[in-house]
């Protein structure tokens, strides 16, 4: 579908909502859910 490629294409990251502390760190490392959201690798 055309419009959902126009906006895939146009689509940018938020920010972060924490730029610091654990969360920050959480949100940095971990993995998808699909690859079982882990941490320590």
């Amino acid at each position: 579908d055309e419009e959902m490629a126009q906006r895939k294409a146009q689509w940018t990251m938020p920010p972060y909502k924490a730029t610091r502390g654990t969360l920050y760190k959480y949100i940095k490392n971990v993995k998808n859910a699909s690859d079982g959201c882990v941490t320590d690798e």
